[in-house]
């Protein structure tokens, strides 16, 4: 009986690349995924020409680029890796004499190119390797749920890809066991989750969170492709950050800023046209054990929120609802920064 190929034996990985169509032949991570949906985007015209007969003579390929998004596990050694390839360049300070070092990572202008490998199932029982190369990460998402371990997704866009390529040495693999946990937020010292509708910085905890989604974006980023099929352009645009949160409403603090422009309003305040502005700051910690060395804090020090308002429900169910947050530019300094904790003594941009 033929043998269906199976789906979990994908593998993948990805290195920094020295340059701007320099492939890395060395992995510097093999890291576990949720999901994965990379594949090789052809645009494909039709030959239309009057020749007499009563068919089309066919296709040609006119656009060819690699394009699509990997759910990855968050892991302190890897997670900056993959970072850098959507913060871009010279996105990595280090400070730290010894493990743990602390990676603090902010948005750049130069991308940041790198190579990411995805490995497909033969029937055999091994492995076809596709080389993704000068990939950069549109996009950059990290997305926690209640009692689960960090999922931090990347939409990637690549200039080209090399297939059946020639298999990678992985110098670090990451694993889901007790010598690799992932990230998750847990009740320890480490672990924080600070949330102020209209103050900056974060200084309030709050344990009512369900879940929350920050996305980094370049909703506007485009390869555009010139005298050849794949990509010789390339364009960032404007990058956008978004914060979602689903939290247990207790009290009506989130509803009145929204509104009325206050946490606090006045008896009888109006409606109010003005945007009022916050920050957010999560420490995350690894689990199911807690490592005060190995943590992930997003600090996010000038968001504008606003509030889905709540409705009523007659089965007197608990109130939830969904909070948003909007980059606003802040003053000085950087919009969003991440600091990671790890043993990683090297700068990954």
């Amino acid at each position: 009986m033929p043998q269906q190929l199976p789906g979990h034996k994908y593998i993948l990985g990805l290195a920094k690349q020295t340059a701007e169509g320099s492939a890395a032949s060395t992995a510097e991570y093999k890291v576990p995924v949720y999901s994965a949906d990379l594949q090789n985007q052809q645009s494909r015209t039709t030959l239309e020409i009057a020749d007499g007969t009563s068919f089309s003579p066919g296709q040609y390929i006119d656009g060819s680029m690699w394009q699509g998004s990997v759910e990855w596990g968050a892991f302190p050694s890897s997670l900056p890796r993959i970072m850098a390839a959507h913060l871009g360049a010279s996105c990595d300070t280090i400070t730290g004499a010894a493990d743990p070092w602390t990676h603090t990572l902010v948005r750049t202008d130069t991308p940041l190119w790198h190579t990411v490998w995805m490995g497909r199932p033969t029937s055999g029982g091994g492995v076809e390797y596709d080389q993704i190369v000068d990939a950069l990460a549109k996009s950059f998402i990290v997305n926690y749920q209640n009692g689960q371990l960090v999922h931090v997704t990347t939409e990637f866009m690549a200039k080209n890809s090399n297939g059946v390529a020639t298999a990678p040495t992985f110098t670090t693999t990451e694993t889901m066991t007790a010598a690799g946990y992932g990230y998750t937020w847990l009740p320890a010292a480490a672990s924080q989750l600070k949330l102020d509708l209209a103050v900056s910085p974060a200084v309030t905890t709050i344990t009512n969170l369900q879940s929350f989604t920050l996305t980094c974006d370049y909703p506007n980023m485009a390869m555009e492709a010139t005298n050849a099929v794949t990509p010789a352009f390339f364009n960032p645009g404007r990058w956008t950050l978004g914060f979602t949160a689903t939290f247990i409403v207790q009290d009506w603090q989130a509803y009145n800023l929204t509104l009325y422009g206050s946490v606090t309003p006045a008896a009888n305040t109006p409606l109010s046209a003005v945007v009022t502005s916050g920050s957010a700051d999560f420490t995350l910690d690894v689990g199911p054990t807690a490592n005060a060395n190995r943590t992930f804090q997003i600090t996010l020090p000038n968001l504008q929120f606003s509030l889905q308002p709540p409705t009523p429900a007659v089965d007197g169910s608990g109130i939830t609802a969904t909070l948003t947050g909007v980059l606003q530019a802040p003053a000085a300094g950087a919009p969003a920064t991440f600091k990671i904790k790890n043993a990683n003594s090297v700068a990954v941009g």
